[in-house]
């Protein structure tokens, strides 16, 4: 997914925006930030992503699963999972 840039429209996560070290809607989720950092990690497994606006970048993601990663992107075997509904996002 964009790899001719980002461009607005509804976006399904699949393939290589499943990959943590290929893709190019990556959703993560950092958590547990701590004195020396975060210890732990989720990266998507499944949902939609609608961007609005590429300049910034705003949009929304929906139906998005997550699965604990380790830093590097390795699943954590029964890791702990979440799931996000629906969010906005914008960047400044």
């Amino acid at each position: 997914m964009f790899t001719g840039g980002l461009a607005t429209g509804t976006y399904t996560l699949s393939g290589a925006d499943l990959d943590f070290n290929a893709c190019g809607a990556c959703i993560n989720i950092v958590a547990d930030i701590g004195m020396t950092g975060p210890s732990k990690f989720y990266f998507a497994t499944a949902g939609m992503i609608t961007l609005t606006s590429t300049q910034p970048p705003a949009g929304s993601i929906s139906n998005v699963t997550f699965a604990e990663v380790t830093s590097g992107g390795a699943l954590v075997p029964m890791g702990c999972t979440a799931r996000i509904d629906s969010m906005s996002f914008t960047t400044p």
